[in-house]
């Protein structure tokens, strides 16, 4: 039973996980923006 539901657990998981991270990333992004970046690109 554990290897049928391995897939349901580390599927939502994995969304949650790439979802926090882009989300940080995104986050850390937008504060750079706002505080002004010092390089011109």
């Amino acid at each position: 039973m554990t290897r049928r539901l391995f897939p349901w657990i580390v599927h939502p998981a994995l969304a949650l996980g790439s979802t926090l991270l882009w989300g940080a990333i995104e986050f850390v992004a937008l504060c750079r923006c706002r505080l002004g970046v010092r390089r011109s690109d």
